[in-house]
């Protein structure tokens, strides 16, 4: 069977009706072997009946394993002669009932049993022949008793293989939802129809198509947001440049004021839309390859252009690692990354403190810590943080509001670019908080020579 022909149904059709009629057979051969073993017994006691009869015709007994084995006596021949005597009985205690002619019933033993007679034509006797009256019912229950277990038993193998062949007939439907359930949020390239079954074909159709509307919708908000950023930092560049042109020595000290706050939201803005069109391209694929890139002499770079922000309050910048630590990454990317999360730092952590950057080596990936002096982020806040426009009223100088909201926005959204895990703790070291990446490994960590 090609693989454009599969199908769930014709699987499950497959495995399931010579399931069943494996079943009907043994159940039919189970309840065969067991009614023909009580029809034989039942059977052979009634012709030990005969034989013992025909014995005592004869006035003779029948041979003693026969009627060692006539253990149940659940059947009776009678032979009465005019008077009412008996000439024969294959029960020697057995009441000689009076009965003329078709059936009756007698107690025996606390037995209930059946005769029926039938006159002779050649002479006065009375022939009788009886049955306990429980002996259909014992029949019965024999084989529904001895039936009942074993085909529990096929009962129980028959689901259990059921279960088995069900889910081995839907497991592309698993591998399916198994997909699905693994796919990042970004992940919205279309799934592979080839050597699906048929009636996954539909859903898998629909589903590309609702990827390709979703990927087509996003396309165009990222668009709309690249657009407008650069709509609105054109014109206030040019209002900026205007207003740089004013004299403030002609301007009184009111004018001052307002004009000063005039250029400070310009500012704001610029840097706004700067972000957002940042954030529109961090969400984007990138269009280059990624590059093995140590990251140590990255982070020293990006420390060292730091310094004359941090020397403006007094913050000691520290690095704590090895010297060498390559990874797989997008270049322009690990700048943003790594200028956005110690540009955090330096933002809440107060004067005269402290900021430690520390590489760590695991098992399968580098840690690089940013830790801060910081008020730290409170447990229940550490994942809207990286929502955008969210902020938190952490800084100590309460200048938190001058922030766009956007910086750790699309730090996690490059970082998902990238592969690589960012997410925010309480600093071991330091007060405050440690704001972490994850870098998957390439080669061992060379410690400095």
């Amino acid at each position: 069977m090609s693989k454009s022909s599969t199908s769930i149904r014709r699987r499950l059709l497959f495995l399931l009706i010579p399931l069943l009629t494996l079943c009907w057979f043994g159940i039919t051969a189970i309840v065969y072997f067991i009614a023909r073993h009580e029809v034989v017994d039942a059977n052979q006691s009634r012709l030990r009946q005969v034989l013992q009869a025909s014995a005592q015709l004869n006035d003779d007994e029948v041979f003693t394993p026969w009627r060692d084995y006539n253990d149940g006596q659940d059947h009776i021949i009678i032979i009465r002669d005019g008077a009412g005597k008996r000439v024969l009985s294959t029960i020697e205690d057995f009441p000689v009932p009076i009965l003329q002619y078709g059936y009756g019933e007698v107690r025996y033993n606390d037995e209930r049993w059946a005769l029926w007679a039938v006159p002779g034509e050649k002479s006065d006797h009375l022939y009788m022949a009886g049955l306990q009256l429980d002996e259909a019912n014992e029949i019965l229950s024999d084989v529904v008793t001895a039936a009942s277990v074993p085909l529990a038993i096929i009962l129980i193998v028959l689901i259990g293989l059921l279960v088995y062949f069900v889910r081995i007939g839907l497991k592309p439907l698993s591998i399916l939802s198994q997909d699905l359930e693994g796919r990042s949020a970004d992940n919205l390239q279309p799934m592979d129809q080839a050597g699906q079954p048929k009636e996954l074909q539909p859903i898998l159709f629909s589903l590309n198509a609702l990827f390709s509307r979703i990927s087509d919708h996003l396309e165009r908000e990222h668009r709309f947001i690249d657009d407008a950023a650069h709509e609105i930092r054109t014109p206030l560049t040019v209002i900026k440049a205007q207003s740089q042109a004013i004299d403030e020595n002609k301007l009184d000290e009111e004018s001052k004021h307002l004009f000063h706050n005039i250029v400070a939201g310009i500012d704001r803005t610029s840097r706004l839309a700067s972000r957002l069109l940042e954030q529109a391209r961090a969400s984007q694929p990138h269009m280059d390859q990624q590059e093995t890139v140590n990251i140590v002499p990255a982070v020293q770079q990006l420390l060292a252009a730091a310094i004359p922000l941090a020397d403006k309050k007094g913050i000691e910048l520290e690095y704590d690692g090895p010297d060498s630590a390559s990874v797989e990454i997008y270049p322009d990317d690990l700048s943003s990354i790594l200028n956005n999360l110690i540009g955090n730092a330096i933002h809440h952590t107060p004067n005269e403190s402290k900021i430690l950057i520390r590489l760590v080596q695991g098992q399968e990936a580098y840690r690089l810590n940013i830790e801060d002096s910081g008020p730290g982020v409170p447990e229940d806040k550490r994942d809207k943080i990286f929502e955008r426009f969210h902020r938190l009223s952490l800084s100590r100088s309460g200048d938190d509001a001058h922030g766009s909201g956007l910086g750790l926005s699309i730090t996690k959204a490059l970082c998902q670019r990238n592969g690589l895990q960012v997410g925010v703790l309480d600093s071991q070291v330091l007060a405050g908080a440690c704001f972490w990446v994850e870098f998957p490994m390439l080669n061992k960590i060379h410690p400095g020579q």
